[in-house]
């Protein structure tokens, strides 16, 4: 799957570069390489439990002692998807939605690098 036209127009617009992507399932050793997986919306979040699976005894359980998968949304205290301007076409709303999740992701890993420093964790 190539990067929409639209959404090229919109990260340049911010000035934000992109090169060439392709959409892939992910693997599981994808899964297990990843401290964590965010997904944008709750049909990606649902495909991931199938990657974490592990076989006891013919019996399949999810497994994810880690707790490394999240809804991107969630970050920012909302039980959302990002806005999907597939069906909307409101580019601008998943624009805001995506960088007010990113915005608390990288609050997060500051706010845990600060503490983890001033506990001498470094």
């Amino acid at each position: 799957m190539r990067l929409h036209r639209p959404a090229k127009l919109k990260l340049r617009e911010h000035g934000i570069p992109y090169g060439p992507h392709r959409a892939h399932e992910m693997t599981r050793e994808e899964y297990e390489h990843f401290d964590k997986i965010i997904c944008a919306d709750r049909a990606n979040l649902s495909y991931i439990p199938s990657i974490g699976h592990v076989d006891y005894d013919d019996v399949m359980e999810f497994y994810d002692p880690s707790e490394k998968e999240s809804l991107m949304m969630q970050w920012a205290d909302e039980e959302r998807d990002v806005s999907d301007p597939w069906y909307t076409r409101d580019f601008d709303a998943a624009y805001r939605d995506i960088y007010r999740a990113c915005q608390a992701i990288l609050e997060s890993y500051i706010d845990n690098f600060k503490w983890r420093k001033a506990c001498g964790e470094e």
